[in-house]
């Protein structure tokens, strides 16, 4: 038999002597053990107790702090809201005019139409009397209970389609019928009171009652259902009555 060839696999080859390699490890691993959440982490210096679950009596009191805190700071936005929404002197008078109707307005005529006769009285130099006041009185109680539901009916009515026309033509409505038959009412209310003939004293002081209330009331209309805003209204009729009380006033 022949003699073997030997083998040149580099598994049965000698092993070469290579040079250590100076990145490796020469020295045993010291692995640190894990540690605990609160317990040496570096996360800061306090005491483990801090990292402890709080007790229910804790809880509920710092609960209770934040639940006040939250109503004190609602009621000051509340009292902020209040502040800012409070009704001015114009809404309290429309308040008071819903809610009592017919008693504020003819409680609102009597006082403004006796202070107009009050100053009617003072231009002429003339003295303010009891019994004259009480039948300005009358007269504004009348003139109430006469207006209200007539004025009511006015303002749902629309006569033109434009701001502008609307306002005209009720205007002139106005001027036209109501006006004039509150003229008439004067007039005879006046006659009575003084024992004169009703229908003489329309006959002949009609038309310069109703050259007066023209002049007067038909302007004031204009600005009045035109410029005025519709809450408003009222409030206007009442100031511009002490002015045509005193007018009254002062030619009778």
């Amino acid at each position: 038999m022949p003699p073997r060839t030997p083998s040149k696999s580099p598994s049965k080859s000698p092993a070469k002597t290579r040079p250590a390699s100076p990145a490796m490890r020469r020295t045993p691993r010291h692995a640190k053990p894990p540690s605990r959440l609160g317990q040496n982490d570096d996360w800061g210096v306090s005491s483990p107790a801090k990292w402890v679950s709080e007790t229910v009596t804790t809880r509920k009191a710092r609960e209770e702090e934040l639940y006040k805190e939250r109503l004190a700071f609602v009621e000051h936005l509340n009292e902020e809201v209040d502040a800012k929404g409070k009704p001015g002197l114009l809404a309290r008078y429309e308040t008071l005019m819903s809610e009592y109707m017919w008693l504020a307005t003819i409680v609102q005529s009597v006082v403004l139409t006796v202070v107009g006769f009050a100053v009617g009285q003072l231009i002429k130099g003339e003295a303010i009397t009891g019994a004259l006041a009480g039948q300005w009185a009358g007269w504004g109680v009348i003139s109430s209970i006469t207006s209200l539901p007539y004025f009511l009916w006015l303002n749902r009515q629309k006569f033109g389609a434009s701001s502008e026309t609307n306002a005209l033509l009720k205007a002139l409505f106005n001027q036209a019928g109501f006006s004039q038959l509150q003229n008439v009412l004067f007039l005879s209310y006046w006659a009575l009171l003084t024992g004169k003939d009703p229908v003489i004293a329309i006959t002949t002081g009609m038309l310069s009652q109703a050259k007066l209330s023209v002049s007067f009331w038909l302007p004031s209309d204009l600005i009045n259902l035109y410029l005025v805003p519709l809450h408003a209204q009222m409030l206007w009729n009442a100031v511009l009555g002490i002015m045509w009380s005193a007018l009254l006033a002062y030619f009778y």
